[in-house]
């Protein structure tokens, strides 16, 4: 009788202990995953790296991409903004992102606002996900700012170097994930395109 009630002691902690790290790891998420400086407008490639290639499971690029449509599930919705299109063609420009057909030719665009903007990605189902800004200063107008993801409590700071040069910044999520954009220096704050990966 002691040994069974030992063994359903060890089996009731080991219980509690088990649903606290499940807790403990879904209340990790949302996490931020690390930027990319080197990748440019080349979301597609891979670049050597299976990792390095963006929008496997979704893509949108302002004014290019309709926000209506769902992709793969995934929906967009960008708020208190407005679009801007700096140059309808620039094919020097590797910051430009790639269009999402192979033959096309992208603009180079942005959602922006004066002061700050938001954008929510809502998944078709629970599960992990990850999530992609492409953020450039096209026209080198010494933008630099602060990015707040709703559940984490630091914001990501973008400098003005990385904007100019286009970097890339991902988070991982399991839920709908609001993100929001604040401008700290130069005219605005913008963002050029959103990636979904898994």
């Amino acid at each position: 009788m002691k040994r069974l009630a030992t063994v359903l002691l060890v089996l009731a902690v080991t219980l509690a202990w088990n649903a606290g790290r499940g807790v403990a790891e879904e209340a990790k998420l949302p996490t931020f995953k690390g930027k990319d400086t080197k990748t440019l407008g080349k979301w597609k490639e891979k670049l050597g790296k299976k990792d390095e290639q963006y929008g496997k499971k979704a893509a949108w690029i302002a004014l290019v991409t309709d926000l209506a449509a769902k992709q793969n599930g995934y929906k967009l919705a960008v708020k208190d903004n407005d679009t801007w299109t700096w140059s309808e063609d620039d094919p020097g420009d590797k910051r430009v992102p790639q269009p999402a057909k192979d033959g096309e030719k992208a603009p180079a665009t942005c959602w922006f606002a004066d002061e700050s903007f938001s954008l929510t990605v809502t998944p078709p189902e629970t599960k992990p996900y990850k999530v992609t800004l492409y953020v450039v200063d096209y026209d080198r107008g010494g933008r630099a700012q602060e990015v707040k993801v709703e559940g984490i409590d630091k914001a990501e700071p973008i400098v003005a170097a990385d904007c100019e040069g286009g970097v890339y910044l991902t988070w991982q999520a399991d839920k709908p994930l609001t993100i929001k954009m604040n401008k700290v220096d130069g005219p605005n704050c913008v963002v050029s395109a959103v990636f979904i990966d898994e």
